[in-house]
């Protein structure tokens, strides 16, 4: 199973009254999933891409983001996912902190 997406946008507030552009930004996603045992077992990866500039001033910063899941369905009612997200700040203004995501979960249908 693979999916993309793209998108951008502006926010015009002007919060600052210099009739510039106050946020611009933009963001892509890729992912594929694989499912070697359609009811019990599944693998995914998926990179997010976005792209923001403030204040109109040149200085954009990019936050790419990498993901790998697996999940398993030991019953019909239960399900269980680990997945690990690594972040990655490309910023020439802020630097890029340790905040990559390790989480584990269970979904149970009552």
């Amino acid at each position: 199973n693979l999916t993309g997406m793209v998108g951008d946008g502006v926010v015009l507030d002007d919060f600052d009254a210099d009739d510039e552009a106050d946020y611009r930004y933009r963001g892509w996603e890729g992912s594929a999933v694989v499912m070697p045992l359609p009811d019990t077992l599944h693998f995914g990866h998926r990179y997010e891409g976005y792209a923001a500039e403030r204040y109109d001033n040149g200085v954009v910063d990019v936050l790419h983001a990498f993901t790998v899941s697996a999940t398993v369905m030991p019953l019909e009612m239960l399900k269980i996912g680990l997945s690990y997200k690594w972040k990655l700040l490309d910023s020439e203004q802020e630097p890029d902190i340790d905040d990559d995501v390790l989480v584990l979960s269970t979904q149970a249908v009552l």
